[in-house]
């Protein structure tokens, strides 16, 4: 029996960051193998994602990963144009976020003028590089944030759905986060042509194999040895990196990594399709808002997509709400008060509380196929307070833009559920830093 040994394995193939590392890193002179995510134990989905990419990548670009792997115009990649929109809803605010820098001081101005000033002078001053200034604004940033209750809301809120769940900040982290996240905005998005007519990762797995990429169906037989991991039965691999949540799982049963975290909240999406009259126009196709119903220690964010069917004069509605993860009594009453909430956005439609609430049984289900279909984004675990030396980690290397995410020695992670941000451009950056790091000891063995 013939043992093959490769250097990298994805493991998982459910998410384009770690296809795309894939073909890259072959085009480098590295070998590389799949392993699927069925395989890991995920369920695969018969719902194509609507994946959606940002330009920028912090001070790199989009386009610099997509080139790395053998897509040297976004068209060869099978992508478009997308005018992306993202609302903030409070209570006596209304903020829309196209990306650009200028919409986002701009709508800061309009409606937290106090706000504004500190904002604006924090993003020159970045741009300057000063660094005992920087924290003097910040620090007044601080302070309005302790005085303003709607500014807390809005940092609160808006955080919420780009850092990763499941970590204890204080407030001036949270604070920092957010600031970082508004400044490292795309101001360009791109979406996967819809005349693709198939799955964006299954278009990508048959451009990694164009380019040599190995992709595992054997049995996998997993386990830790002394120079790398055994995958399957003919094959090993000197390094891993986690491209799923089954990964994940994988890892912690073998020991390589600590057991996985408890769930404490998934998110349920309610169903709705109102007349587009009925619909208020600002509203664009995702919206972010506090639900004042919602029980105490159960996160109060909901969101809302918004599809507008133009053809029929419909527009299709799914309102995301937290519910407890164990708590099956307060299924009901969360989906309930989510549905309260989204009335008052919508004063002109008919009341959505009568439409039957489902099952606890479906609900069951549903929460159950989340976990199996690895929905990073619909999962909030429970929160474990770090250790001194992940706290320190995290805020030097593991916070650097500049090196791979590495969750232990050779396993490395571009899966959005490990990531500081869980946001697509923190997950391509953290995949471009990744190849670079890997070009650079591919050039030093070179010279030797």
């Amino acid at each position: 029996m013939s043992l093959t040994t490769f250097d990298f394995t994805i493991l998982g193939d459910t998410q384009p960051e770690g296809l795309l590392v894939a073909s890259a890193l072959v085009r480098r002179g590295y070998s590389v193998q799949v392993v699927s995510s069925v395989a890991l134990g995920e369920k695969a989905s018969k719902e194509e994602e609507n994946w959606i990419f940002p330009s920028s990548l912090g001070a790199k670009q989009l386009s610099d990963v997509f080139f790395r792997a053998g897509f040297f115009r976004y068209e060869d990649a099978a992508l478009v144009p997308h005018q992306k929109v993202r609302q903030l809803l409070l209570p006596k605010n209304r903020l829309t976020f196209t990306g650009s820098i200028a919409n986002c001081l701009s709508e800061v101005e309009r409606e937290f003028p106090h706000l504004w000033s500190s904002l604006s002078s924090l993003y020159q001053l970045r741009e300057g590089r000063h660094k005992s200034a920087l924290h003097k604004t910040l620090q007044k940033l601080m302070d309005i944030q302790r005085r303003d209750s709607q500014v807390r809301d809005l940092v609160a809120l808006d955080s919420h759905w780009t850092l990763r769940p499941g970590r204890e900040l204080s407030d001036l982290e949270r604070l920092k986060y957010w600031v970082e996240s508004l400044l490292r905005q795309s101001e360009k998005h791109f979406s996967v042509d819809p005349q693709l007519g198939k799955s964006y990762c299954a278009f990508l797995s048959e451009h990694a194999r164009k380019w040599g990429v190995v992709f595992n169906s054997q049995a996998l037989l997993f386990k830790s040895l002394l120079v790398g991991y055994q995958i399957s039965k003919e094959t090993r691999s000197s390094s891993l990196i986690v491209n799923s949540l089954g990964a994940n799982r994988l890892l912690a049963r073998s020991g390589q990594l600590p057991e996985s975290a408890s769930m404490d909240f998934w998110m349920y999406e309610d169903s709705f399709s109102i007349p587009l009259d009925e619909l208020p126009e600002p509203y664009g196709e995702q919206l972010y808002f506090y639900s004042t119903e919602s029980s105490a220690g159960i996160p109060h964010a909901r969101s809302l997509k918004i599809e507008r069917d133009f053809a029929r004069g419909m527009a299709n509605l799914k309102l995301g709400s937290w519910l407890p993860f164990d708590d099956t009594k307060m299924w009901h009453f969360q989906i309930d008060q989510g549905r309260k909430s989204l009335r008052r956005l919508l004063p002109f439609s008919a009341d959505l509380s009568s439409v039957a609430l489902p099952s606890i049984l479906d609900l069951t289900e549903l929460r159950g196929e989340t976990i199996k279909l690895g929905k990073f984004d619909k999962l909030i675990p429970s929160r474990a307070r770090e250790s001194v030396w992940t706290s320190w980690m995290r805020r030097t290397s593991l916070g650097s833009s500049r090196r791979p995410f590495s969750l232990r020695r050779r396993i490395y992670s571009l899966n959005p559920y490990d990531l500081e941000w869980k946001t697509r451009d923190y997950s391509f950056e953290k995949s471009l830093a990744l190849l670079e790091h890997f070009e650079r000891k591919k050039r030093s063995f070179a010279k030797v």
